[in-house]
């Protein structure tokens, strides 16, 4: 075969697989619940050398964020197609059944103008739709670890994309403009989906966003931590069920989605964590997995307040 000709069979191969993709991804997303969730990522084989994402969820609208890998490439973005947001997210959205094609081709454009995917064999899968029926299942039998374990398969077989565990033993979640994570409680079964939101907030101007929050958000608590506010969704782990976690994951997607962006700006820089003994303040409950709030040197330490060592305490 000349080179020309070997030139010609694989452009045609990867053309076809990215057309079959392109079908694929249309079909994932035709098939979404009102609470379900897609992620695009690179295969678990590349996402330690390239990261990047893509977000679908369908509730009253469908909505593809950006939701990694925009360093350095917004204005290529845009250029595409995204729009750019108050808070800064690129996102497209549209009505359910109306523009599903346009969505899936500048979700392919993306993936092959902006991170250079050569083919689609360098994706995650995509995952599948979520079955009306599951098993429930004992936590407390599993442990920590093997709850944490189910989580992150669970999310890789059903909202598609790869899910690293992360030293600190937390699940990164990919959300571009807020370092949010999933963490599995030490002392009960529990499922925590947190973030840090807001960095030296004013405490009046906190009071009032709890207060109004409570009302559009029944779900998310809000955790004060010296001047940071912490926002965790809360999943009761005593009997798992599949459903639960999505719904979870659905609420915390929204408050990102739709509530965030009026709180101002958020903290992007990914921290530390650590188990910390579990206290109450009225009625906010600190996650187990609360990253510590200490800021980096430029030497890559920490530095901490005797004032938190104390309150944290030490195990």
């Amino acid at each position: 075969m000349s080179a020309a000709a070997f030139d010609a069979t694989f452009d045609s191969t990867v053309h076809d697989a990215w057309q079959e993709f392109s079908a694929l991804l249309g079909r994932r997303m035709s098939s979404m619940s009102p609470y379900d969730t897609a992620f695009i990522t690179p295969s678990r084989e590349l996402a330690a050398d390239r990261w990047f994402a893509l977000r679908l969820r369908r509730s009253r609208r469908l909505r593809c964020a950006v939701a990694g890998g925009t360093a350095g490439h917004a204005e290529s973005l845009v250029s595409l197609g995204w729009r750019r947001v108050r808070d800064g997210r690129l996102e497209v959205t549209t009505t359910p059944g109306h523009g599903d094609d346009a969505v899936v081709d500048l979700a392919v454009r993306t993936l092959r103008q902006v991170w250079s995917v050569p083919d689609p064999s360098f994706l995650a899968p995509l995952g599948h739709p979520l079955p009306e029926r599951c098993p429930i299942l004992d936590a407390e039998t599993l442990g920590p670890d093997g709850l944490r374990a189910l989580v992150r398969d669970e999310l890789e077989t059903y909202a598609g994309g790869t899910f690293t565990i992360r030293p600190d033993a937390t699940i990164a979640l990919p959300t571009a403009h807020i370092d949010s994570a999933i963490g599995i409680s030490l002392d009960e079964p529990r499922i925590d989906i947190f973030g840090k939101v807001l960095v030296d907030a004013h405490p009046r101007f906190t009071d009032t966003l709890i207060a109004d929050l409570a009302t559009r958000c029944p779900t998310i608590e809000l955790v004060l931590d010296d001047a940071h506010l912490w926002a965790v969704r809360s999943i009761s782990a005593v009997a798992f069920h599949r459903h639960r976690l999505f719904l979870g994951l659905s609420d915390w997607l929204d408050f990102i989605d739709r509530e965030l962006p009026r709180m101002g700006p958020t903290e992007r820089e990914p921290l530390s964590t650590r188990v910390i003994r579990p206290a109450t303040r009225g009625r906010d409950k600190p996650v187990n997995r609360q990253p510590l709030l200490r800021p980096r040197t430029r030497s890559g330490e920490q530095r901490s307040s005797r004032g938190q060592e104390a309150r944290h305490g030490q195990r």
